[in-house]
């Protein structure tokens, strides 16, 4: 058993600070003090963080360059850093360290050694996404950029097909066909959302089923968060037909429409939409 308690020791610290993911007036007072209180800065790009320190007016800091491809080969180092700096900073180029990005190792090591960790709350891409979705919220899983090659994609993904809840992922725009097409594969048509540009000027959501989306052949810029709408019984004959009809038809004896009828449906009872679908166009 380990207890840190970060306020009431002289341990050495890391700073482990989220970064704006966009739109700057995110900065907050704690990620200001932070990075002046510290003399060197670990950095995902030191390009990236050099423009913010720029921004913020904080100069004289040592950056050194940390990210996934040189992660374990400089954790020995930092450490040494870490003794004689005695407080250091941890930065990615937007958003949180550590969610699909690096500094896991690194906050492993330090723990061992009684190294205090401070995370520096502030923005992320994940949760507005999941927010903006409009699917379930809890519980979720995130899990992080698909794998590029097919085959490990189709595995990967097929760990989270029996979850029955949100799952949300990260993807560039040059992957994301081929991304909903591995969905497809493994899911089924499913609901999805997609955000992009978070907090920035051209932020967007665009949201529709697995097979809508691919037919639209969509040309997005900028970094994106897919949500997959998962919350669903794959084995729905549990719930009777007549059930589901009964449902459907109460709602659009209501003036709802039979699009809208058949999504709330499908998300009240846990039916994919497709088979409700399906079933009312018989």
């Amino acid at each position: 058993m380990k207890r840190i308690k970060v306020n009431d020791n002289d341990n050495a610290t890391i700073y482990v600070i989220a970064t704006p993911i966009g739109n700057l007036n995110e900065i907050n007072d704690r990620l200001i003090a932070a990075l002046n209180e510290v003399e060197y800065i670990l950095c995902e790009d030191t390009r990236v963080s050099s423009k913010l320190l720029n921004h913020l007016d904080i100069k004289n800091k040592k950056l050194e360059s940390y990210h996934l491809h040189n992660e374990f080969e400089k954790i020995d180092k930092v450490l040494e850093k870490i003794s004689e700096y005695r407080k250091i900073a941890l930065m990615s180029d937007a958003g949180y360290p550590l969610l699909s990005d690096p500094g896991y190792e690194l906050v492993k090591n330090a723990i061992e050694k009684d190294i205090n960790i401070v995370v520096v709350n502030g923005s992320n891409a994940l949760l507005p996404a999941l927010v903006n979705s409009g699917f379930k919220t809890l519980p979720f899983t995130f899990i992080g950029f698909v794998p590029n090659k097919k085959s490990e994609a189709i595995e990967y993904l097929n760990n989270f097909k029996d979850c029955n809840h949100t799952i949300v992922l990260y993807e560039s725009i040059h992957h994301l066909n081929k991304t909903l097409k591995n969905i497809l594969d493994v899911f089924g048509d499913v609901e999805i959302s997609i955000s992009r540009e978070l907090t920035k000027l051209n932020e967007e959501h665009i949201y529709g089923m697995t097979k809508e989306l691919l037919e639209a052949d969509l040309s997005l810029k900028g970094e994106l968060v897919i949500c997959l709408n998962n919350n669903v019984n794959r084995e729905s004959a549990s719930i009777d037909d007549d059930f589901i009809m009964e449902k459907v038809n109460e709602l659009l004896n209501d003036k709802i429409s039979k699009k809208d009828a058949i999504k709330k449906v499908s998300k009240q009872y846990g039916v994919e939409k497709n088979y409700v679908y399906n079933l009312v166009h018989k």
